[in-house]
């Protein structure tokens, strides 16, 4: 196998982003499939739920508020079958929203583009979900929460499974992140790809942004649940014979994370490499301890 590094580690990225769009298409959109979900799976938890969240994310923002005329959200709620009936967890969810863009309400609101840090873009798509997962797990037994929160993680990926990009090999796979990485003027994330061979194609993220910026929190299986685990799925939706392994990830104090995409139409075995082989890739960073 030969391999190839691509990007950098870029703490200072800059990420232009419409929040109300990112509201609605990020967060409501998965909050209103979550419900959902656990509706369908376990009605008598429902209830428990959507009250712990509640009170979980207004704990979260304290005294931020909004005043209602500067943001209605009835009528961007008629969209959403479960989140309309619960108009309070969706207006504190994009309260929270806006209180980790660190801008102006009015501009939060209005402006069809913001300037934010990386740090508050990760916080804003997996912080927020990170804390969806731990009120679960105040509610129920934790391993049962977990457990549940990726049978959610599974479907929801299913249901958007057309807005994913489909490989009919892992060659096109690994085309289209080189494509990516060199079209990127800005990248943040330091990836060494591998070449395909005998089915088994590797990606090595040398380092994450997105776990960096979730660094304080204290529960890491749950940081993994929501940052990493849908990783799995991505495999799948890419094409059914594709299933990605892996052994170490950041998110778990691991120094990268491995991602082994196998196409099981060649690979049947799903070979593994090993640690050694994965070091062997190429440097190792260096992590900054607090």
């Amino acid at each position: 196998m030969e391999f190839q590094q691509y990007g950098r580690v870029n703490p200072d990225k800059i990420y232009k982003i419409n929040p109300m769009q990112l509201a609605e298409n990020v967060i409501l959109k998965r909050l209103d499939f979550l419900l959902g979900f656990i509706k369908k799976e376990n009605e008598k938890l429902y209830k428990k739920y959507v009250d712990q969240l509640e009170k979980k994310i207004q704990t979260l923002i304290g005294s931020f508020d909004i005043p209602e005329e500067k943001l209605d959200i009835k009528e961007k709620l008629s969209d959403y079958k479960h989140l309309n009936q619960h108009n309070k967890l969706a207006k504190i969810h994009y309260h929270f929203l806006i209180k980790l863009l660190e801008k102006p309400i009015e501009e939060a609101i209005n402006s069809e583009e913001v300037l934010i840090l990386s740090k508050n873009y990760w916080l804003i798509l997996f912080g927020i979900r990170y804390y969806q997962a731990q009120a679960l797990t105040e509610i129920m037994d934790k391993e049962e929460a977990i457990e549940l929160f990726k049978k959610y993680i599974d479907q929801y990926y299913v249901s958007v499974k057309s807005t994913f990009k489909h490989f009919e090999t892992l060659d096109e796979m690994r085309n289209d992140h080189f494509e990516d990485s060199e079209n990127s003027t800005d990248p943040e994330f330091d990836v060494i790809y591998s070449t395909v061979e005998d089915g088994v194609y590797i990606v090595r993220n040398n380092n994450c942004p997105a776990i960096d910026a979730l660094s304080d929190f204290e529960d890491k299986a749950l940081v993994y649940v929501t940052c990493c685990y849908g990783d799995y799925q991505y495999a799948v939706m890419s094409n059914e014979h594709f299933v990605m392994t892996r052994d170490f990830t950041i998110a778990e104090g691991d120094p990268y994370c491995d991602k082994v995409f196998h196409d099981t139409k060649i690979d049947k075995e799903l070979k593994h490499p090993s640690k050694e082989f994965l070091d062997g890739m190429g440097p190792i960073l260096k992590k900054n301890k607090k």
